[in-house]
């Protein structure tokens, strides 16, 4: 404790005024009583930051010049320049001296990367004397380095979840990470084309036995048309860029191998009279009609009285492999709908074995 002095001087009492018991009475009595008081505010002797058995950092241990009380509320904490929390997360924990306290930000078990300035204002800290001096403003910058170990992905664990489920994928890393950078699509590419809200479901997180989330990314159904496969799944190539861990430190680029398969059907165009048959034009290939499918219940067909028309059958166009051609007795005029019937009676498939897709009307005139 710091004190400032002050004299007073005191005539207590004159003499013969007080005797003992054999009567002896006292001489004259002078003394001088000294009376301190603390004037002096205490200030930061020291800090250091508070790391946990990993070595990440967790807080910043702050040495004074004397017992202190800190008042949270009035400390506020910058990262990069930018406000980090509201102040009512911030505690400061004294340690077995009421000198030394650890200061946590609220920012959870460890702190993010980056530069923090913290700043005491004024009467953020007292002393413990009965004057309780307030020591005035002051701030301290500390600087916490990223990781030194990158983050990265278990690219096997994550290649093997596709297998049993192709479209879907698992991104498996192997500690903390932000989760708001695994979770943005635009970290995510598949054969070089970056993933968005048209093309994937949004991404959502579960966490391993050792509490390492896994990303899980759903692709939506109209989006990969893969063409003239001859096999109904094929590998891709699944690219994490720019994700980060909790520390902020970035992940260097990770390819997966992936399975996908076409989940985009082939889709009804035109349709044309051609004597007594409708050529109908599909989006891309369809696949071999089986000889002993009816396709004939594929199609619901009306003339323009809305009267229901049944072709005898169905047949492929010679030469063009998205085109079929409903084959009728006889057709009569004007224009007749041709709609592509519910999925419980649809056989028509494209090249990779995906149904067209239903309900899809056109006119023939």
């Amino acid at each position: 404790m710091n004190f400032c002095v002050y004299f007073i001087d005191l005539i207590s009492l004159p003499a013969g005024v007080v005797a003992d018991a054999a009567s002896n009475k006292n001489d004259v009595y002078t003394s001088t009583l000294t009376f301190t008081k603390d004037k002096v505010a205490p200030t930061l002797a020291s800090y250091k930051l508070v790391k946990d058995a990993s070595g990440q950092p967790t807080g910043v241990q702050l040495t004074f010049s004397e017992d202190v009380t800190i008042d949270t509320s009035k400390v506020r904490v910058l990262k990069d320049n930018a406000e980090l929390v509201d102040t009512s997360t911030y505690t400061a924990t004294p340690g077995s001296s009421n000198k030394v306290y650890t200061l946590d930000f609220g920012t959870g078990t460890t702190l993010p990367a980056g530069n923090y300035t913290i700043v005491f204002n004024d009467g953020a800290v007292t002393d413990k004397s009965p004057a309780l001096n307030k020591a005035t403003a002051f701030s301290i910058n500390v600087t916490i380095d990223g990781q030194t170990t990158k983050p990265s992905i278990d690219v096997a664990a994550s290649s093997t979840a596709s297998v049993a489920n192709a479209n879907t994928f698992e991104v498996h890393y192997k500690q903390s990470m932000d989760l708001a950078s695994i979770t943005n699509l635009s970290n995510y590419k598949l054969d070089g084309v970056v993933l968005d809200s048209t093309k994937a479901n949004p991404v959502y997180v579960t966490y391993d036995a050792s509490n390492n989330p896994i990303a899980h990314i759903e692709l939506k159904d109209g989006w990969n048309n893969f063409g003239y496969l001859s096999a109904t799944t094929a590998n891709a190539i699944l690219t994490v860029s720019g994700v980060k861990d909790s520390k902020g430190t970035v992940l260097a680029d990770t390819n997966i191998g992936v399975l996908v398969h076409d989940n985009k059907a082939a889709t009804l165009t035109t349709a044309v009279k051609s004597g007594n048959s409708i050529i109908l034009t599909f989006d891309e290939a369809l696949g071999t009609l089986a000889g002993t499918t009816d396709y004939t219940d594929d199609f619901i067909v009306k003339d323009s009285a809305g009267n229901t028309l049944t072709p005898s059958a169905v047949t492929v166009v010679s030469g063009n492999n998205k085109q079929v051609q409903l084959n009728f007795t006889s057709l009569p005029a004007g224009a007749i709908t041709v709609e592509t019937a519910a999925s419980s009676t649809l056989d028509l498939n494209n090249l990779n074995g995906l149904e067209v897709k239903t309900g899809v009307k056109v006119t023939a005139n």
